[in-house]
């Protein structure tokens, strides 16, 4: 699949289902070194074990992704995958392979160890959300903003060229000109974009019309432990649909025909509450929804 046809098949795949995942999420942590008030670790309801994928297991999943022709590798999903001692290691592997992009978002608070790994990376994606230091503490609690933009600065000083900064658009930054300042720090060494999320610790008033979102035709997710899931968004682990590195049994199962048939009908209360309950604005008719993928800020 050339990247030409890889990006076709993901813009049409709320309309025909590739005959393999575009993207495959691989989660290298599930443990974060952040608490930010926003995220859904931040919930004391929330029991997740907080662990590291084996070197093994996640080595295995990329060779069959690459075996089978996945385009697209992401390397994390609920926690901070650079706190993974394996981190570089493991992206510096599937870096050999013919993958279209290797992907990676990140809050920016690592140490050297990763560096070898972002510089694998195609798209490095840095959740910034803040200029204002002040602003910044209160957002992404725990984290060291200086520290991220040092660390920002070491990637375009070795050459990186898929450095982006992005801002999780709330009350607390939405009156900052954010894009303007990553601009005067970095200049045209970074892409900027905004992302309107959900606040998944609190209850949210029910949003507009549900449509289909397309990300059970685009992608699958690898937990941790080798679990596979149909959303990044199903973080409870609520709908398994198989057990890795089987990628491609996973995706052409019936539970995935099923969600997918489900989804396309706007069925979703016959469905696990992970899609009823949806936290991503993909899965509804909001012009929020152009800003979930990732979108350039001029």
């Amino acid at each position: 699949m050339t990247r030409k046809q890889y990006r076709e098949a993901w813009d049409n795949a709320h309309k025909e289902t590739p005959r393999i995942p575009l993207n495959v999420d691989i989660e290298l942590s599930s443990a974060c070194n952040l608490r930010c008030p926003f995220c859904f670790l931040s919930n004391p309801k929330h029991k997740q074990e907080r662990r590291f994928m084996d070197l093994d297991l996640a080595i295995r999943v990329i060779d069959e992704a690459h075996k089978i022709g996945v385009p697209a590798l992401k390397f994390n999903w609920r926690g901070e995958s650079t706190l993974s001692p394996d981190f570089s290691r493991i992206v510096e592997h599937a870096a050999q392979f013919s993958f279209h992009d290797l992907l990676i978002n990140t809050n920016g608070n690592y140490g050297d160890h990763a560096i070898a790994g972002m510089m694998a990376c195609t798209k490095v994606m840095f959740s910034l959300d803040s200029t204002v230091e002040a602003t910044y503490n209160n957002i992404r609690v725990g984290g060291d903003m200086l520290k991220v933009l040092d660390n920002i600065s070491k990637l375009i000083k070795l050459g990186h060229t898929g450095i982006w900064v992005r801002r999780v658009i709330s009350d607390q930054n939405q009156s900052e000109d954010f894009s303007g300042n990553v601009k005067r720090i970095f200049g045209d060494s970074v892409k900027v974009a905004e992302h309107y999320c959900f606040d998944r610790v609190k209850k949210q008033e029910t949003p507009a019309k549900r449509v289909y979102c397309g990300y059970p035709s685009q992608r699958l997710v690898v937990a941790v432990d080798g679990g596979i899931y149909p959303c990044c968004v199903d973080y409870d682990c609520t709908m398994p649909v198989g057990e890795a590195p089987a990628l491609e049994h996973a995706w052409n199962s019936d539970k995935m025909d099923n969600l997918r048939g489900v989804l396309k009908n706007q069925s979703v209360k016959t469905f696990q509450k992970a899609c009823e309950n949806c936290t991503s604005w993909m899965g509804y008719d909001s012009p929020k929804r152009e800003f979930v993928q990732d979108k350039e800020i001029k």
